[in-house]
């Protein structure tokens, strides 16, 4: 777990709002202090939150509550977006998620497809700088 350890501590200093492109990325088991929300582009993945275990493809999103334990292993490949959202983006919705969250794997892809150009628009750094319409964004897709 001292990897995992070592993992948190580097991603929690990181600015409150946090988007990439990544692929077949295979983390340790691992939490952060914020929500994660982890868009599949392509492939598939077997993916563990919490316990639970599920594989994830094309247009699945997998939600990780905060300090949710997670892990991916590509299965055999895939692409996906990350989106990490630290408190300051959070708080509208932040009291709801601690009675209850949304389940480990979403996979509404047709409802799926409707957030991707948002969550695809904080790919954009002035958009990601600009903060009312970064927590606008994230508002829209959570």
């Amino acid at each position: 777990m001292k990897k995992s350890a070592v993992y948190e501590a580097f991603h929690d200093k990181e600015k409150d709002l946090r988007f990439f492109a990544g692929d077949n990325g295979n983390p340790p088991p691992h939490f952060h202090r914020c929500i994660e929300i982890l868009y599949i582009t392509e492939g598939k993945l077997l993916g563990e939150v919490d316990g639970q275990s599920f594989y994830a493809e094309k247009d699945d999103i997998i939600f990780v509550r905060p300090c949710g334990i997670h892990s991916l292993t590509p299965y055999p490949a895939y692409k996906n977006h990350v989106l990490i959202i630290k408190s300051a983006y959070a708080d509208d919705f932040a009291s709801v998620l601690e009675k209850e969250t949304l389940p480990p794997l979403l996979c509404d892809k047709k409802f799926n497809r409707t957030i991707l150009p948002d969550l695809k628009r904080l790919k954009n750094p002035a958009e990601q700088e600009n903060f009312l319409i970064a927590k606008g964004l994230i508002d829209i897709i959570i």
